[in-house]
């Protein structure tokens, strides 16, 4: 989109983008977080969207945790997460092999 510009979300445009989407993707490193410290506010606005009956999954590039790891660190900094919500490279590399050899096999 040509000329768009960013817009800070507040009142009736919250709750048009919140009733337009059904699942939300965040990113994890330097964005919910940074080091061993939540971003403020960000573990209340995922739990919120959550309450909401929002979809919420967290990506990342970075292989150096498993799942479960990824979820104890959240959970620890205030998020309520799932395992079935994280996927990162590691994880959906080993999903992608797991499939391509179903259908080769």
């Amino acid at each position: 989109m040509s000329g768009s510009k960013c817009v800070r979300l507040t009142g009736a445009l919250v709750k048009q983008v919140l009733d337009s989407v059904d699942s939300v993707l965040f990113d994890c490193d330097g964005v919910i977080w940074r080091g061993d410290q939540a971003v403020p506010g960000a573990a209340q606005v995922i739990n919120l969207l959550k309450e909401k009956g929002k979809k919420v999954f967290f990506v990342t590039n970075n292989s150096s945790k498993t799942r479960k790891m990824y979820v104890d660190k959240m959970t620890s900094l205030g998020f309520n997460v799932k395992e079935e919500e994280v996927f990162g490279t590691a994880y959906c590399s080993a999903m992608y092999l797991k499939t391509c050899l179903q259908t080769a096999g």
